[in-house]
């Protein structure tokens, strides 16, 4: 894939991205959501330019896909944010959800792999997509 596609295809995914899981966290957020919703917001935009900087990566590589890497570096991500929420909620003090945090973070990490494996085929997807005709 040439770095112009590669580019583009990295940037609509991050884009989709980031708006899957906004969507998915407002869902379950209080109506209206708390004013630290704010940094739920930036984490997702901050991994969200993480996903764009590594698609871009393994796009442009030669070679088979890099499933192994991708779905460890997804667990490894699905972890942190799995573990900032179980932090968070340790230091709450709520003791019903501290006894489920450990499910919190494996979810996390499951999801963060599947999540990877799963942006990288919507950018190969994109990738193959002709780029949209610029003189309309």
């Amino acid at each position: 894939m040439t770095t112009n596609t590669a580019g583009r295809a990295a940037r609509l995914t991050a884009f989709a991205f980031f708006f899957i899981w906004l969507g998915a966290a407002y869902a379950v957020a209080d109506k209206p959501p708390p004013p630290g919703f704010i940094y739920i917001v930036g984490w997702i935009l901050a991994l969200a330019a993480l996903t764009n900087l590594r698609l871009r990566s393994y796009l442009t590589r030669e070679g088979p896909p890099p499933y192994s890497r991708l779905v460890a570096e997804g667990a490894f991500w699905g972890a942190v944010v799995a573990g900032a929420i179980f932090a968070m909620t340790l230091a709450s003090g709520d003791t019903a959800a501290t006894r489920g945090g450990w499910v919190v973070v494996i979810t996390g990490i499951v999801l963060g792999g599947t999540n990877a494996v799963g942006m990288y085929a919507l950018a190969r997807f994109i990738g193959r997509m002709p780029p949209p005709d610029e003189t309309d």
